[in-house]
Formats: C-alpha cells, sequence, structure tokens
C-alpha cells in the first residue's frame, strides 16, 4: 500500500512540476538576489560617498566664509573708531556724522562679503538700526529687518551669550536665516544671510543635478526644499555622519556633515530610484541569467510536454469538440500523469449524464419560462381593467353621456386589443394604436391636462415588439403624473439602433411629472418588487421579466430622472425575436 502510494506521488503532475521548478530556477533567483543586493549596496557606498566629498567641500567653504565674516564683524565692534563714537554717545552731531559714516562703511564693505545678504547695527540708547543689503532688494531677504532682529535681539535672555553661539538659525516669516550677533555694551552688530542662498552664492544651482542639498536645523527641520522633504516623509533628524535611507513610498539616500560656525548641518538627499537606474553590472547579472536560462529552458520544456502538455491538449481538443455540440466524442485512455487519469475518467464520465441530461433539461427550462410569461401577461388585464372602471365609474356619476359613448367605443377597442395581447409578440403599430386610444379616454377623463407627442419612423411600424410595453409606462404618467393643475407633456420616441446585433429599436418614453422617488429607481435597478403606501406595483417588473424571458437577456431596460423633473423609461429591443 505505502509502495502504491509512493509511486502515486513521484508520478504526480505536483512533484514532477515543483521539482523541476527547484532544479532550474532557485540557484537562478539566489543568484539574482545576491548579485542584486550587493550590487546595491556597492553603488549606494559609492554615491554616498561622492555626496559626503561634496558636502565636506561645500561646508568648508560656508564655514570659511562664516568664519570670515565673524572676524569682520569682530572688528567693526572692536576696533571702528564711529563704533566708539556712537557707543560712547558724546554729543548728538559726533553721533550722527559717526553713524552716517558706519553707514557708509558697511555699505561698501559689503559688497566684498558675497555670501551675506546684508549687515547691521543696533544702538539700544538711540534706538537707531541702521543696514546694508548685498542685494537688488532693499531689505535684504528679509522682511521688515529692523523689528525682525531687534525682536529677535529681545527675545534672548543672556545676549552676552550671542557671542560664543556662533551663526544662529531663525525662522523669520515661515523663510529661515542665518544670523550672526556681536554685542558690545548697549550697542550690537551682525549680518544674515537667507538659509537657501548659502549654496547659491557659491556654487549656483547645478552643484549636482541628481541630488538636492539641504540645510537642517538642530530639530531636523530643513531650512530649504522643506515641501519636498515632506511631501516624502524624509527623516533628517537622524545622525548625518554615515548615509542612511528614508522616505514613506519613496526611498531617499541621505548623507551630511554639522557646521562648526553655527548650529545647523548639511544633508545631500538622493532619490534611490536615481541612485540605481541604468546600472550597467546588474544588466550584465540579467543577461548572464537570461542566457543560462535559455540554454537549460529546452530541456525542461521537453520534459514539460511529455507530461503536462500533451496531455492537456488532448483534453482541450476533445472540450473544443464538446463546445461545438458534439457530445459523443470522449478522451482517449493515455499513460500519462495520475491526475491526468483521473481528470480524463472523471470528464468522460460527465459529459456522458449531460448528454443524457441535456434535452429534459432544455425543455423544463423552456416549460417553466412559457409558463411564466403566461402569468406575467395575465397578471395585466385585471390591472388595466379595475382602471376602467374606474373611469367609467367617474363618467356615469357625473352623467356626461356623450363622452360615456365615445368612451365606450374606444374602450371596445381597448378591450377588442386586451383579448388578444396573449400573444408573445403584436406589430408596433398594433401597439401605438391601442396606446392612442388610451391616451383619448384619459384626454375625456382629463381634458387639457395631458399633451402627447408621437415620433416614430413608418419604416419600424410593421416591427414585432411584446404587448403592452409602451401601454404600461403611459398609464403610470396618467396614474403618478396627470393633475388638474399643471398639464402634462408626455412624449414616446422610437428609432432605429445599431447596437444591438442585427439591429434593435429603442424606446423613449418621457414625461414631464414628478419623476421616480429614488427608492423606486434603487428597486427597478435591482429588479426588486416595488412595494409602497399604495400597494404593490406589477407593471414595471411585469415588463422587466417579460423583455427578459422574451430576449433572453439581450434586451436593455433603465428608468431615470430629468435634470429639471420628468421621468424617462429606455427600452432598447433587439429586432430579432
Amino acid at each position: 500500500m505505502n509502495i502504491q502510494i509512493r509511486q502515486g506521488l513521484l508520478n504526480s503532475i505536483r512533484f514532477k512540476l515543483v521539482i523541476g521548478v527547484l532544479i532550474f530556477l532557485i540557484p537562478f533567483i539566489i543568484l539574482l538576489a545576491y548579485n542584486n543586493f550587493y550590487a546595491v549596496n556597492v553603488v549606494r557606498n559609492r554615491v554616498a560617498d561622492s555626496n559626503k566629498s561634496i558636502v565636506a567641500l561645500c561646508m568648508k567653504q560656508i564655514n570659511n566664509n562664516l568664519a570670515e565674516m565673524d572676524k569682520y564683524l569682530a572688528d567693526l565692534a572692536g576696533t571702528d573708531t564711529d563704533f566708539s563714537i556712537i557707543e560712547s554717545y558724546p554729543d548728538e552731531d559726533h553721533s550722527v556724522l559717526a553713524t552716517i559714516r558706519l553707514k557708509n562703511k558697511i555699505s561698501k564693505d559689503i559688497l566684498l562679503y558675497k555670501s551675506i545678504d546684508a549687515l547691521f547695527i543696533y544702538s539700544i540708547p538711540k534706538q537707531e538700526f541702521i543696514f546694508a543689503t548685498n542685494s537688488s532688494d532693499s531689505s535684504g531677504g528679509l522682511k521688515d529687518p529692523d523689528t525682525s532682529i531687534i525682536n529677535i535681539i529681545k527675545s534672548n535672555l543672556n545676549p552676552n551669550s550671542f557671542f560664543a553661539e556662533g551663526w544662529l538659525v531663525k525662522k523669520v516669516g515661515g523663510e529661515f536665516y542665518l544670523l550672526r550677533l556681536l554685542k558690545r555694551s548697549n550697542t550690537y552688530v551682525g549680518g544674515w544671510v537667507k538659509a537657501d542662498k548659502l549654496l547659491t552664492q557659491q556654487y549656483g544651482s547645478n552643484l549636482n543635478e541628481n541630488s538636492i542639498f539641504v540645510f537642517v536645523t538642530e530639530q531636523g527641520e530643513a531650512m530649504n526644499y522643506s515641501k519636498l522633504v515632506h511631501q516624502n516623509g524624509i527623516d533628517l533628524n537622524q545622525a548625518l555622519e554615515k548615509y542612511y535611507l528614508t522616505g514613506d513610498k519613496n526611498k531617499f539616500l541621505v548623507v551630511g556633515e554639522k557646521s562648526e560656525e553655527g548650529n545647523f548641518s548639511m544633508a545631500a538627499v538622493t532619490p534611490d530610484s536615481k541612485i540605481l537606474s541604468g546600472f550597467p553590472y546588474i544588466q550584465i547579472v540579467l543577461i548572464f541569467i537570461a542566457a543560462a536560462t535559455i540554454v537549460l529552458m529546452p530541456v525542461y520544456l521537453l520534459i514539460l510536454r511529455k507530461t503536462v502538455v500533451l496531455p492537456l491538449n488532448s483534453i482541450l481538443s476533445t472540450m473544443k469538440r464538446i463546445r461545438k455540440g458534439n457530445l459523443d466524442v470522449r478522451i482517449q485512455p493515455v499513460k500519462t500523469s495520475e491526475e491526468f487519469q483521473i481528470l480524463n475518467e472523471t470528464f468522460n464520465d460527465m459529459v456522458t449524464q449531460i448528454q443524457n441530461l441535456k434535452i429534459d433539461i432544455y425543455e423544463e427550462k423552456i416549460s417553466r419560462q412559457r409558463a411564466e410569461l403566461e402569468h406575467l401577461q395575465l397578471q395585466v388585464k385585471p390591472h388595466f381593467f379595475l382602471n376602467t372602471l374606474n373611469i367609467m365609474n367617474t363618467l356615469a356619476r357625473a352623467k356626461n353621456y356623450e363622452l360615456l359613448q365615445e368612451m365606450s367605443l374606444c374602450l371596445v377597442e381597448y378591450f377588442r386589443y386586451m383579448f388578444r395581447s396573449n400573444t408573445a409578440f403584436v406589430f408596433l403599430k398594433d401597439e401605438l394604436r391601442h396606446v392612442k386610444n388610451y391616451l383619448r379616454i384619459q384626454e375625456l377623463r382629463f381634458p387639457k391636462s395631458l399633451n402627447t407627442e408621437f415620433l416614430i419612423p413608418e419604416f419600424l411600424l410593421e416591427t414585432p415588439i411584446p404587448p403592452l410595453i409602451i401601454h404600461t409606462f403611459v398609464e403610470n404618467t396618467i396614474k403618478y403624473s396627470v393633475t388638474l393643475d399643471d398639464p402634462i407633456q408626455l412624449s414616446i420616441r422610437i428609432d432605429f439602433d445599431e447596437s444591438k446585433t442585427k439591429g434593435g429599436i429603442k424606446i423613449t418614453i418621457r414625461d414631464t411629472g414628478k419623476g421616480f422617488t429614488e427608492d423606486i429607481l434603487m428597486k427597478i435597478k435591482t429588479g426588486q418588487k416595488i412595494i409602497d403606501e399604495q400597494g404593490e406595483h406589477i407593471g414595471i417588473r411585469n415588463v422587466q421579466r417579460r423583455l427578459m424571458i422574451l430576449y433572453n437577456g439581450q434586451a436593455d431596460f433603465s428608468c431615470r430622472n430629468e435634470e429639471y423633473g420628468g421621468a424617462v423609461v429606455e427600452m432598447l429591443i433587439p429586432l430579432n425575436t
């Protein structure tokens, strides 16, 4: 018994496929994964080293510029005689002249320091703020500079600490600035530069086309490119000395260096997708794997053909012949895998059972559909009959015998049509004649409350359609929309439609009434019964079911409301009945 089970397992298609895939694909997958992992790490390390070098070079130059500016500010505060004059405040005339000379001096000196946006001097006793800018912008890129700088000075509880703190990162008006402050007695001297200009002033905007260079605060907040950093979820609050990957959906390689002159850092941010794009080593590995697969694949295909393809072809060939209606064919027994042997035997037994049951099931289905169609058509007649009696009763009470006589003649035609409507199809012209006769009855009942319009080409009048499918919705319009207040416009339009096989006709019934409720539209769409406070409405569901049975699901039916009020019913039925 165990030997038979073992032989069945070894002969199974599952075992053969699994072993084949393992033998031929696993080594290639392992090799591909290893080479890909190794290559990616090598590339990332090289890009990180390159970016680290660029950042170090840029940061060194920035530090040198800031240090040079530091020295200038210290000399200005410590040795300039005019600075001493406004500091000692001897008299008004000397102080004003000293202020003018200082203004001219810093305006001339700032031209020598291209990396700085502005220089300023602020005297607390005189409440005087003078500054000079290094750009066409008179404010030096800082909105309301005197107020902003004074507020920063006042916010520091320990003004003497400015010298030790170096260049400070300050956010003013949503923009980041590097600010340097030196204090001598009651007078401040300093300068500022906008963070996003630190690189462009020195290197321009094309430092590295694949990377962006971001200045980062001590709290890990981006001083430039903040929108890009935020949108991609880039974390800059990590140690920047060694590279790391960050980002939400897309990964970015980040490496950087801290400034020696201030409380900020500089980081190079590179999309990981650009790092790995077009890497030749990966392409070489893939070519090698593809070549090895091509060489070994014919061997695997020969085995696969014998164990899987040929048995499947035999099954498919038989199934195609059965699909064409030939139920006498069977799958020929061949020596193959255990699964295919069981499948062939089961399939042959199933086809035999289908062949025996097909005729009985088909005839039973036809009989059931005929019975349902007859039941649906019989449902309509009591519905119309009760409405007719109500109309005659109303005219008799009004003693309007002339209208009653005319209506009687109309009702004769009406019931003559109704008694022949047990047939599956009638000509379109007969259905329209019946509808017009019915509308005449309603016009006698509701004078000046109904306007009708018929748009039907003559070549369609001989087209066979199911009886009462137009009348049902005309009656619904009369029942639910016609009032004595405002006249209702009823339009019946029939056109030839080429979207159906061998053509079809499109019937559109439109009125200007109150339309369908959302609940009824949902029930019509899902084919549910329509029941409200007035009871069950069988008309619409009746038409849906008859169209589905008579046209075998090829007819289309839809209801909707117009944008400005009114109901629209559309039926698209094929000409082939």
